[in-house]
């Protein structure tokens, strides 16, 4: 029981969200707001998802880039659950969904039948290209299916240097995530993930939601 409760902590460990690099400064972000001792930026990313693996695409969501900046140089408190989205001004404002959720919508939109957008993005020798549509797999072992594409390992003739081992699109996304709980010190930053499936340009208004710890704001991304 020891060893596999040690085994989870590994891997729920692994997936821990690393967040995107966070810019210089807040005012290097399109919008930022000041808030109690903190100040909160972001950014549209639209149905795009930049991570250290290349580019991705969420046709069925919206990704905005949070960052978060203090003087202080103390651990800080911040979760998904405290940022909603508004979409043109609309009374109930959207829930951040799980980076899960995401990356089943990429590796399984073969089932709406739709066009896809392809991003791609090298590492060292190798390549990697993740959001077009691929067969799903609609049972165990199913050959008409294909596995959720992962990211080559760094290569290396050194026997004593660890491989990297490669990285599942779940594990992309949620490494790219805003990292949560309050053992972060700013700056830090990572990508939020709002349901939406309609097409961007009939998008007039948008608006990131804070409320928190460190008071509430309303961030106007467009």
């Amino acid at each position: 029981m020891r060893g596999a409760l040690i085994s989870w902590t590994i891997f729920t460990a692994s997936l821990a969200a690393q967040g995107t690099k966070p810019q210089a400064k807040p005012e290097d972000y399109p919008v930022h707001a000041d808030l109690n001792g903190v100040t909160i930026a972001a950014e549209n990313f639209g149905h795009g998802i930049t991570s250290e693996y290349g580019a991705l695409f969420a046709r069925e969501y919206i990704a905005i880039d949070v960052a978060v900046f203090s003087k202080d140089k103390k651990a800080l408190a911040f979760s998904a659950g405290q940022f909603t989205l508004r979409i043109n001004g609309k009374k109930t404002p959207l829930l951040a969904q799980a980076p899960g959720m995401v990356a089943a919508s990429i590796k399984y939109d073969d089932w709406t039948q739709r066009p896809g957008i392809t991003g791609g993005g090298g590492l060292g020798n190798g390549g990697v290209t993740m959001g077009g549509p691929r067969p799903a797999e609609r049972f165990p072992g199913d050959p008409n299916g294909r596995r959720p594409p992962s990211v080559p390992p760094v290569g290396t003739d050194d026997p004593n240097v660890p491989k990297e081992q490669p990285a599942s699109l779940d594990e992309v996304l949620q490494r790219s995530s805003l990292p949560e709980g309050n053992q972060n010190v700013a700056p830090f930053s990572g990508f939020l993930y709002y349901p939406h499936t309609g097409k961007m340009s009939k998008i007039k208004s948008l608006e990131l939601l804070y409320e928190g710890p460190y008071g509430e704001a309303t961030i106007r991304l467009l």
